[in-house]
C-alpha cells in the first residue's frame, strides 16, 4: 500500500533513517497480523511492488526490500489479507512499562 523510499545520506532523510532503525530494533520481539492473530514463518514470503517486484519475509528486514530498499509502512496479512501499519505486527514486550 504505502511506500518509504528512503533517501541516500546527506539528502536530509532523518526521519527515514529514524524509522528504519526504530523497526530494525523490533527483530527479536514476537511478529503476528494484528487483524487476525496469524503469525509468519521464516518460509512465507511477501513482494515488493513494481518495478522490483523482489520476493523476502518483511519481517527479516522489518519491512524494507533488501533490493531497492523501499521501507513498507503497511504489511498484507498471508492469511486474512487484510493491510495494518508494519510496526502494529510486532507484540510489545511483556517486560516493557514495568
Amino acid at each position: 500500500m504505502e511506500l518509504l523510499t528512503l533517501p541516500k545520506p546527506g539528502d536530509g532523510g532523518d526521519f527515514a533513517a529514524g524509522l528504519s532503525d526504530f523497526l530494525s530494533g523490533l527483530g527479536g520481539k514476537k511478529i503476528r497480523c494484528p487483524k487476525c492473530g496469524w503469525r509468519p514463518r521464516k518460509e512465507d514470503l511477501w513482494s515488493c511492488g513494481p518495478p522490483c517486484h523482489t520476493l523476502w519475509n518483511t519481517f527479516d528486514t522489518a519491512g524494507r526490500c533488501p533490493r531497492c530498499s523501499k521501507v513498507w509502512l503497511h504489511t498484507a496479512c498471508l492469511s486474512c489479507h487484510q493491510w495494518s501499519p508494519h510496526v502494529d505486527w510486532y507484540e510489545p514486550d511483556p517486560g516493557a512499562g514495568t
